[in-house]
């Protein structure tokens, strides 16, 4: 029987076009992977297509550039049996909420039952997801091509607990300490030799931005040893270290000081703050930026051990970030509002306003941190 790696391998070498599946709420770790996979398949001639719903801006010092959109229209196939029938001319026309095809042929003899309609689907033999606990969680990337993903061989990469096994292929490691640290031993396995600068900075970037700097408690020593060996192999770690943590943009450092003046703390555990909606049309804020933001703000707060940023989308809809160190997790402390994400960074969302929002989130998180502490 096959070991994990011999059955990734089998079925990349079998593949010829590659769909990469990113969960764009699992940060610049799973975009990294997904980047730095879609590079190296093309550098072994696969085709290699990444779609990420709702892919951040804030990485432009990645390849990102190789990301398609995740919503793109989807091919439908009209078709229509000749029989006897030479074509001459095909038009269209749209009329109001119709569009009008027009054949001009000699010898047309049709009905209705010579017409049918069908999607295009796409023409992808082998899926790898990344960083995603079920397929719904990739957003439109999943919604737009459901009969694909039924349909096609799936190689599922993740380390999070709340994983469902979803793939033909598992590739779900807990004790890895970022998804890239997977995607590197991927690689690694199969092709023995890691000599493509900007597929190892994209695997280092991955790894920094999941261990906060090889800081975190889940750092192994299998990942120091991956960082290691791609800091041989020429990654880029200068250009990540300035881009992650030295280097911010006016609209950030704007942004950066407008949740600051907010903030509010409780009991050294908990600090919380809010952007109301005028504070995105003032600065031109993208919603995609908000998880790179807090995870940097929470390494300049890292005393505290729970960051929330609750952020208002109108009157009656509130999401919210939480961010959590140490050996407190995100996602069990905010399960009642329904989160996704993971450990380390959960998302929530409310129908709610903001100010009632942040009521009922801050009022149930200080509860939970007080069980925590008895």
């Amino acid at each position: 029987m096959l070991n994990l790696i011999e059955q990734i391998s089998t079925q990349v070498s079998e593949a010829q076009k590659v769909l990469l599946a990113v969960n764009a709420e699992r940060g610049l770790d799973a975009l990294a992977a997904g980047l730095a996979l879609t590079l190296w398949l093309k550098s072994i001639d696969k085709q290699a297509v990444l779609m990420i719903d709702g892919a951040p801006t804030a990485y432009r010092f990645l390849p990102t550039d190789l990301i398609s959109a995740a919503d793109a229209p989807q091919q439908t196939i009209v078709s229509l049996r000749l029989g006897a029938a030479n074509v001459k001319q095909i038009k269209y026309k749209l009329e109001s909420d119709e569009l009008n095809f027009i054949v001009l042929a000699d010898n047309a003899a049709w009905t209705a039952d010579d017409l049918t309609l069908k999607s295009a689907a796409d023409d992808f033999d082998l899926i790898i997801t990344v960083g995603t606990q079920d397929l719904h969680s990739l957003g439109q990337t999943y919604l737009k091509r459901t009969e694909t993903f039924f349909n096609t061989p799936i190689i599922n990469l993740d380390n999070q607990a709340d994983n469902n096994n979803f793939g033909q292929i598992n590739a779900v490691s807990l004790k890895a300490a970022a998804l890239c640290e997977i995607a590197y031993s991927m690689i690694k396995q199969i092709s023995e030799n890691l000599n493509d600068k900007k597929v190892n900075t994209c695997l280092l970037a991955g790894l920094i931005s999941a261990t906060d700097n090889f800081t975190s408690s889940r750092l192994t020593p299998r990942c120091l040893s991956a960082a290691a060996d791609l800091l041989e192999n020429e990654a880029d770690r200068s250009a990540i270290i300035t881009e992650l943590y030295q280097k911010k943009d006016l609209a950030t450092l704007k942004l950066w000081g407008k949740i600051l003046s907010r903030i509010n703390i409780i009991a050294d555990k908990l600090a919380w703050t809010t952007l109301n909606l005028d504070d995105f049309l003032d600065d031109n804020i993208s919603l995609d930026d908000l998880p790179a933001v807090i995870k940097e703000l929470h390494a300049e707060l890292k005393h505290y051990p729970l960051l929330v940023l609750l952020y208002e989308l109108s009157a009656e809809q509130t999401e919210g970030l939480a961010s959590a160190q140490g050996n407190y997790d995100a996602i069990e402390l905010t399960k009642a509002f329904g989160s996704t994400g993971d450990n380390k960074l959960a998302k929530i969302n409310l129908e709610v306003g903001l100010e009632i929002a942040a009521r009922d989130v801050v009022n149930h998180l200080e509860e939970q941190l007080k069980n925590l502490g008895q």
